[in-house]
């Protein structure tokens, strides 16, 4: 039985499946801007069964794509990777006005866009056993949430949002320099670190694991990067070595 098909006209609400994420909005939302979805609501669109549109992207990004379209909200700025996320999700959709502010944000941060490579994986803890039990070398971005006071949080904000970015740079520097590793975002919850005080200062590291077990843990703090970076190279070497 072939897929149902429907064209939308102006007053009409969408439903979309991004991802897995489900929205509902309106046709003079998803075309107030030129965009992909402008385009793509100018054609008869195939639907499921249920109505949606599917779209495989990232659906935890989308909402911010959405939110933009519907009052040009204006994100955290010192969240840089959550801008460098909703800024590749923007390109995909040809959002130039979001990408423009994207850009701009992250010029003001003094931070350049990263590569055009794929971001790596967001993974939790269970999903990261997965890796490591396959035994393949692998480089793992660890962040960890800060639980201080809000004021200790917020005075370190800029610093640690730094650290998450130049990590990220750092996945996608070693996945062009070692051919075929996987590099991965291990993002904590907080009940995955509230057994252990010391996370709660908000951590970043960067782990090495080969042969089914780690090898290598660097630890982000103040202007660290290239200790970071050494290290991550040197163990990753001794491995590709073998």
């Amino acid at each position: 039985m072939a897929a149902p098909k429907k064209t939308f006209q102006a007053g009409d609400y969408v439903k979309l499946n991004v991802g897995g994420h489900l929205f509902q909005t309106s046709v003079s939302t998803l075309t107030k801007y030129d965009s992909m979805l402008k385009n793509m609501l100018a054609h008869e669109l195939t639907v499921d069964n249920d109505g949606f549109i599917l779209i495989d992207r990232n659906g935890t990004y989308f909402e911010y794509i959405l939110d933009f379209m519907r009052d040009a909200l204006v994100f955290p700025t010192h969240d840089v990777h959550k801008i460098l996320c909703i800024l590749r999700e923007a390109e995909y959709f040809q959002l130039q006005l979001l990408v423009d502010r994207c850009t701009e944000i992250l010029e003001k941060e003094k931070l350049d866009p990263l590569p055009d490579d794929r971001l790596p994986f967001l993974i939790d803890a269970r999903e990261r056993q997965k890796f490591i039990e396959t035994g393949k070398p692998f480089l793992e971005l660890s962040i960890e949430p800060a639980f201080e006071p809000r004021e200790r949080v917020e005075e370190r904000l800029p610093e640690y949002s730094k650290h998450i970015y130049k990590g990220i740079k750092l996945l996608h520097d070693v996945q062009r320099k070692f051919k075929g590793i996987s590099c991965i975002i291990e993002t904590c919850t907080r009940s995955e670190t509230s057994k252990n005080t010391r996370y709660y200062d908000g951590s970043i590291y960067m782990r090495v694991y080969a042969g089914g077990k780690k090898i290598k843990e660097m630890f982000f703090y103040g202007n660290n990067y290239e200790t970071v970076e050494k290290g991550v190279y040197e163990a990753l070497a001794t491995v590709f070595s073998k």
